[in-house]
């Protein structure tokens, strides 16, 4: 039942593309992203009206949207891992505010682990925070470099597309010339010598239009298959949470996996997401801070 309530054809649209092969040599097919569908507006009558089928898709959206955290909860909860042990830091309280520490060295004198070391919460926050605006910044900046490059890709698609159904009509025209050149032979009409020129004038013809349709679907499944679409649903989450302007338990639990605290100055983040700091899934942030 919900999967009707997400077919925009009801709303009088028709929609092609929306599978594509896995890969080159395989039949199988998976969902294309929405953005590169093909969409004829108005093509038949309408069920829902379009501002209808808005309404339902934001109703869905707000169903399905994360919980904000409870008043017990704390941006980085869970998160905070020792650098040397990888044991999840505990958060402690003073009048100064709140702390965190490695307890393995309590238990553990010969412990490499910072001991009696106590790493500032609000500095931590800062730290992340700033590394993480300064990703979805960089994020940002790419995917508007990469819109006219979409928009492009997009556009060769449909060309792609319009130029394999003229091709398959080309063929067709050509069989039905092959058939009527056979038929003038048969009937008499045509001389076998004339016959023979003209079927392997048309059979040249053929065999040109099948060489570039399969040209055209290579083309096609290429474009089909270009790293940068595949990244569109993670623009869109970095795109929900640009203009933050603190560190969120959402913001937080949304772009990182852990984090290694090595000393109250070094942090080693390991995103969920794609590190667009280098080719590495994690990112070493540094910070002086002056006492």
């Amino acid at each position: 039942m919900l999967n009707i309530l997400h077919q925009y054809e009801y709303t009088g649209a028709l929609v092609g593309r929306k599978r594509y092969k896995a890969s080159l040599h395989e039949k199988r097919t998976v969902p294309q992203d929405k953005s590169d569908w093909i969409i004829y507006e108005g093509a038949h009558d309408a069920i829902i009206s379009r501002a209808d089928f808005d309404r339902v898709q934001e109703i869905i959206r707000q169903r399905n949207a994360p919980s904000k955290g409870t008043p017990n909860s704390y941006p980085l909860k869970g998160l905070l891992k020792c650098g040397n042990c990888h044991r999840t830091l505990s958060r402690v309280h003073s009048s100064a505010g709140y702390y965190y520490r490695c307890t393995k060295s309590r238990a553990d004198e010969n412990s490499d682990c910072p001991q009696g070391k106590l790493f500032s919460e609000k500095e931590i926050e800062g730290i992340i925070f700033r590394a993480v605006m300064q990703m979805l910044a960089i994020c940002q900046e790419q995917k508007k470099q990469k819109s006219s490059l979409m928009l492009t890709r997009k556009e060769r698609i449909a060309a792609c597309v319009a130029e394999l159904q003229k091709l398959e009509q080309q063929q067709e025209r050509y069989r039905q010339e092959k058939f009527r050149a056979y038929e003038d032979f048969s009937g008499g009409a045509l001389a076998k010598d004339a016959y023979l020129r003209q079927r392997a004038d048309i059979d040249s013809k053929l065999a040109s239009a099948k060489a570039e349709q399969e040209a055209q679907e290579q083309l096609l499944s290429e474009l089909e298959h270009l790293a940068f679409q595949d990244k569109a649903q993670e623009d869109d989450v970095f795109t929900s949470f640009a203009g933050a302007t603190e560190l969120s338990a959402e913001l937080a639990q949304t772009f990182i996996k852990e984090v290694l605290v090595s000393s109250p100055t070094e942090i080693e983040i390991d995103w969920k997401f794609r590190d667009v700091f280098g080719d590495h899934s994690n990112t070493k942030e540094e910070e002086r801070h002056n006492g």
